[in-house]
């Protein structure tokens, strides 16, 4: 699990801002001699850390049948395969 630090304090505002810098996410990345897939992305959508809607994207961490699928509170459906990684690019992931 990587968490992305997503807000930042500011101190002469007395409060916390969204950080807005945009994230690339791989959906393969390889370190060293490991190997890593991305499964799962936790996304936040909203102008302010004190507002806004998270929602998820998953699949089979072992790779198996099935796509991606979106959890959306009550609301689970398929989505395509580059679904994920187009929404990271216009939101703010915090959990990759």
């Amino acid at each position: 699990v990587v968490a992305l630090s997503r807000f930042r304090y500011d101190a002469a505002a007395r409060t916390r801002r969204k950080v807005e810098t945009r994230v690339d996410c791989p959906a393969a990345l390889r370190v060293d001699d490991a190997s890593y897939a991305l499964y799962a992305v936790v996304v936040h959508k909203g102008a302010s850390p004190h507002h806004g809607h998270y929602y998820a994207y998953g699949r089979d961490s072992a790779g198996g049948a099935g796509g991606w699928r979106l959890f959306d509170d009550e609301t689970v459906r398929d989505v395509g395969d580059a679904a994920p990684l187009s929404d990271v690019a216009g939101a703010s992931p915090y959990l990759l």
